[in-house]
């Protein structure tokens, strides 16, 4: 560093020697220090791990907590003592499980739950004790990191699935079914059914759960794991379909069926209406039905305020010319099957301000009334007479009824003229039944009979018109105010018996009825065309054979006292009859038919008070040879001799 003599002059003394302390001071002096604050570290490193080793020789680490109960620096029967006494106070239930406001304490004896405390204590004396050395000395520095060991327990698997499954999972608010939005019909109104999430109690997740707080000193309070499930149909998807129901329901379809008009309201459709979810893989909605008995129901409805049969001109004869009565009447019906199709079609789709216009076909009667005289309906071709003299006020009122059924009733060419359908009201059993009663000495029709009255009269009535026989039923006995002619009556029943002709004129007929209140006489007309041929009756009858009646019949009755009797039967002969009916057609050709009848015997019943006596015979003259025969009844008084034979020229 000394310059050479020839370049000394460049350089002064001082300029050189500071330059020399610059470069020699500042290395050596950290050199130095270096050293000796090593050293110091080493011998303090050394003097302190000796010393921290030696300290929690036989104890627990500091730091270290079992469930945050802190066992550092205590011996392992220090811990074992401490960890019993907090384990105790909560040795019966352990684990408290709460779900909502609910909780279900689990005892030790419901999952056979065991605690190893001497294990826990060895697992905690193990801290700090195993691990690499810096760690080993980190954790016995001061600022020395902590350790949380958890208790050892042991419990039955089981036991536990099994308390979870039996006393929570059926537990309403643990577990129910998902709910998804609907509707329902109540009273008017439509109403929502609200949706509600679904919940179930996941097992394993609870199982985890209860596991991790077993590992804890003190009761432990834990929720329950639990599955949701939202629903598929939501509030607002079941509210957006019932705001389409509404609309339609406040606005119903106005309905036009010809010329009436229809308006409609949301009481004739909302209880046809129901609702159903439909859930499946691509698809989660409401479902509408419509209950198409009710649809048709309703349709049925308007029909019968729409409908009208048909009806033909009502006429009446009256000295030979053809009068109207009751005008024709245009009937009209509703297409029920498209009216119901198209209503259908309207709800299910909930179409609003619906105006729907129904068919409505004209029905026209077979009569035109422009030209009654077009029915052919010109004269008298027949008619019956029937006497009921002697009855009661009840059977003059009865018959008026009947006979009023046939009065005015126009028959159609070739229609069969069937009795039991012209008078079609359900007549009570007394108007089938005749009855007979005893007048003056006289035997009279009684109370009841008068279909049967009305019945005779029409047979007549069609028979003297020359009309074929389909169907008749003579009477079981003789009646006597329907002879004569004898033979020539008719007997209907309520769904059996009937009296059918057929009109074989080929042409309309016209039937009235008139009834001779004060003579108690029934007549029956038949009007029709001019049809050339002549019809006689025999109007007397033959009797072909008598069958006698038997002698009275005494029957004791315990209402009349002794010695008092009365008549409820009267005797009659039976017989068979025959009545001939000539016709003659206007080509020549003459035709003869019979009506056979059979009557049977009908003896005399007497009921009397008290004891019956044997009766003492009568002797009464013999019709032959002037002989006695004994009797014990009398022979009615005999009936008004026969009328002379009508004839009808057609």
């Amino acid at each position: 560093l000394i310059r050479p003599v020839d370049h000394r002059r460049n350089f002064t003394s001082r300029e050189a020697q500071r330059r020399l302390q610059e470069k020699e001071r500042p290395r050596w002096a950290l050199i130095a220090y270096g050293i000796f604050l090593a050293a110091l570290l080493i011998i303090f490193a050394v003097t302190y791990t000796t010393y921290a080793f030696s300290k929690y020789r036989g104890v627990i680490l500091p730091g270290v907590t079992v469930d945050q109960l802190s066992v550092g620096q205590l011996s392992p029967g220090q811990a074992r003592s401490l960890l019993e006494e907090n384990i105790g106070a909560n040795w019966f239930v352990p684990v408290k499980l709460v779900y909502g406001h609910d909780e279900w304490p689990l005892s030790r004896n419901n999952i056979g739950l065991q605690y190893d405390i001497k294990g826990t204590v060895d697992q905690a004396m193990q801290v700090g004790r195993s691990e690499s050395f810096p760690e080993q000395l980190l954790d016995r520095l001061p600022l020395h990191p902590s350790h949380s060991v958890p208790l050892i327990y042991q419990i039955r698997e089981s036991a536990l699935r099994q308390y979870l499954l039996l006393d929570i999972s059926h537990n309403r608010d643990v577990s129910h079914g998902m709910v998804n939005a609907g509707l329902r019909v109540v009273g008017n109104d439509v109403q929502l059914i609200p949706s509600r999430p679904g919940n179930q109690l996941d097992v394993a997740g609870t199982e985890t759960i209860v596991r991790s707080a077993l590992g804890a000193v003190t009761t432990q309070v834990r929720p329950l794991s639990i599955k949701h499930f939202k629903p598929v149909i939501s509030n607002d998807d079941a509210l957006r379909f019932r705001a389409r129901v509404e609309a339609f329901l406040n606005s119903p379809p106005i309905i036009q069926a010809g010329k009436r008009v229809f308006v409609t309201h949301r009481s004739d459709f909302i209880h046809a209406l129901s609702f159903t979810q439909q859930v499946s893989k691509k698809r989660a909605a409401i479902v509408m039905q419509v209950n198409s008995t009710a649809i048709s129901n309703f349709v049925q409805s308007l029909a019968q305020q729409v409908d009208r049969n048909p009806q033909n001109p009502k006429i009446r004869y009256n000295g030979g010319q053809v009068s109207l009565v009751a005008a024709l009447v245009i009937g009209r019906t509703l297409n029920q099957a498209d009216a119901t199709q198209k209503l259908l079609s309207s709800v299910t789709h909930l179409t609003p301000h619906a105006r729907l216009r129904f068919m409505v076909t004209s029905v026209q009667p077979p009569v035109d009334q422009t030209n009654p005289a077009s029915l052919g309906i010109t004269s008298p071709i027949g008619y019956g007479e029937t006497s009921f003299k002697g009855a009661p006020v009840a059977r003059l009122s009865d018959i008026e009824q009947v006979a009023g059924q046939l009065n005015d009733r126009l028959i159609a060419p070739n229609e069969d003229i069937d009795f039991n359908q012209l008078a079609t009201t359900n007549w009570p059993n007394s108007f089938y039944v005749e009855r007979e009663r005893e007048v003056n000495g006289k035997v009279v029709p009684g109370e009841g009979g008068a279909v049967q009255q009305v019945a005779t009269t029409l047979f007549r009535a069609m028979y003297q018109s020359g009309l074929t026989v389909l169907e008749r039923h003579n009477h079981v006995h003789r009646f006597g105010w329907y002879e004569p002619p004898v033979g020539l009556d008719a007997q209907v029943s309520p769904g059996g018996q009937d009296l059918i002709f057929r009109n074989s004129t080929h042409h309309y007929l016209l039937i009235q009825t008139q009834i001779e209140p004060l003579r108690r006489e029934l007549w029956i007309y038949v009007y029709g065309p001019k049809l050339g041929w002549h019809v006689s009756v025999d109007m007397l009858g033959t009797i072909t054979k008598v069958y006698p009646h038997g002698p009275a019949r005494m029957v004791q009755d315990p209402t009349l006292s002794d010695g008092q009797s009365r008549q409820v039967f009267f005797a009659h002969d039976g017989a068979d009859t025959v009545v001939r009916r000539t016709i003659t057609y206007a080509n020549g050709r003459v035709r003869v038919d019979k009506i056979f009848s059979h009557y049977q015997a009908w003896q005399a019943v007497i009921r009397v008070g008290g004891p019956i006596a044997k009766p003492t015979p009568k002797s009464t003259p013999s019709a032959k040879n002037g002989t006695s025969t004994p009797a014990t009844s009398t022979t009615p008084t005999p009936l008004a001799e026969p009328s002379p034979t009508p004839t009808f020229n057609h």
